[in-house]
């Protein structure tokens, strides 16, 4: 659904697709845009060259945010979520690259593309299964 759809609606209509009601969601918005415009990086994308979208209108294209969280420093993936206390209820399915490694003790329902290891390359069914979890995983 567009964005300009999604501002013209309701507000139950609103927290329904959205997930969250609109003044939680333009306070969420000025956090991110906040948190992410004082960081260096912020100006140039990776590489070096700016972002195709801003950060505003990357929430707004996706119009849902299931969790925002911004720390300082290096940290990994899985540890900054497990910091975080975020839940999720086992009924989601989670859709995670290899930076979650040790998720799926945690929580069942977790979709993980498989590694291969020296002694066992990965079987062509593998393959297909890593690239249907990669293709899932990106919005676009």
């Amino acid at each position: 659904m567009k964005w300009k759809k999604i501002e013209s609606l309701s507000e139950n209509q609103f927290r329904r697709i959205v997930g969250v009601k609109r003044t939680t969601f333009s306070k969420m918005l000025e956090i991110v845009t906040k948190a992410y415009t004082t960081k260096k990086e912020a100006a140039r994308g990776p590489g070096g060259r700016p972002p195709k979208l801003s950060i505003e209108d990357r929430i707004k294209k996706t119009a849902k945010i299931i969790c925002t969280n911004v720390a300082i420093g290096k940290r990994h993936d899985f540890r900054f979520l497990k910091e975080s206390g975020v839940r999720v209820l086992e009924k989601i399915k989670i859709l995670a690259d290899s930076g979650y490694q040790g998720l799926q003790k945690i929580h069942t329902n977790t979709s993980m593309p498989k590694k291969k290891s020296k002694k066992q390359p990965l079987t062509l069914e593998d393959k297909n299964q890593n690239h249907e979890i990669s293709s899932l995983r990106v919005l676009n």
